[in-house]
């Protein structure tokens, strides 16, 4: 490169370019992989989830009998793994639609005409064996009763925890950026395409030296994604966060790996296509190279 404000030119716009695949990749990455519930509901089917939550239910209802006098049996049609599992994958689903703009409401109301048909049985049969009368209290105990079951039973369906950071105003503020995801990925796409473009005109006169400044920029990109996400696979680094559920640990830990995994991903294909950018741009010298020594020998 003859003209040394060329060559710094190009440095520039090549570490500007660097940021932008950079950006581009994160925003495509949350968008593709991030944003989409078929992410959770994987993760939910192989860590299995609602097996899992299942346990937890049954464990939290057998405890909770000697505070409440009924048994764990009143639910079990209500927390079997499989009715577990559709709540779990309702309830994902209609988290995702809202931060992607699709719903206006966080939270689903599940079929819960099983555990309330169970509860009223168990209450009449005490009522009649005690000789307790079905009145107003009555109908109180039992709803409260109900409604505290319901509960209990969608918080701990709730793995990724949708309905907590909807309460805590999150959810809306996230989705407020989320929504946007796929225009971001599409405006930094734009962005990383004109700065190549810049590249390639700023050294119009050796177009060759284009590919260089392209395949360097995106090759110095791919390995500052790549090594700290191999480092926090390695180190197993979201193990260390403090869930106290079980079950939420793993949906929420199994979410990042499974996002830090697509980013692995994604830097080792961006380190292939500069690699064989530089190869293309060495292909060429070789060629030019023999092409200009041919035509000296004439």
């Amino acid at each position: 490169m003859k003209k040394p404000h060329i060559y710094l030119i190009s440095v520039f716009l090549s570490i500007l370019l660097i940021f932008s695949f950079l950006v581009t990749g994160l925003i495509a990455l949350m968008h593709f992989k991030g944003m989409e519930a078929d992410t959770c509901l994987q993760i939910v089917q192989d860590k299995q989830l609602a097996q899992a939550v299942h346990e937890s239910l049954t464990q939290y209802f057998t405890d909770q009998e000697n505070t409440t006098g009924i048994p764990v049996s009143v639910y079990e049609n209500s927390i079997t793994a499989e009715a577990c599992e559709t709540i779990i994958r309702d309830s994902v689903k209609n988290g995702f639609s809202y931060l992607n703009g699709r719903t206006a409401k966080v939270g689903t109301e599940p079929d819960f005409s099983v555990l309330e048909q169970d509860m009223r049985a168990f209450f009449e049969d005490y009522a009649d064996q005690h000789k307790i009368e079905k009145n107003a209290s009555y109908e109180i105990a039992v709803k409260e009763s109900l409604t505290g079951a319901k509960a209990a039973i969608l918080n701990a369906c709730d793995v990724y925890r949708f309905r907590t950071l909807d309460d805590a105003g999150v959810m809306s503020k996230a989705q407020h950026v989320l929504k946007w995801s796929g225009f971001l990925t599409i405006g930094a796409g734009l962005v990383t395409l004109l700065l190549i473009l810049f590249l390639f005109m700023t050294n119009h006169a050796e177009g060759r030296h284009g590919f260089y400044w392209t395949g360097i920029s995106l090759l110095i990109a791919s390995l500052l994604l790549l090594i700290p996400a191999r480092w926090l696979i390695r180190t197993c680094w979201f193990d260390r966060f403090a869930i106290k559920t079980d079950h939420v640990f793993a949906a929420v830990t199994g979410f990042l790996y499974s996002l830090t995994e697509a980013a692995t991903q994604m830097a080792i294909v961006g380190i292939c296509a500069a690699v064989l950018l530089l190869l293309f741009l060495l292909m060429h010298i070789h060629v030019y190279k023999k092409e200009t020594i041919r035509t000296a020998k004439h």
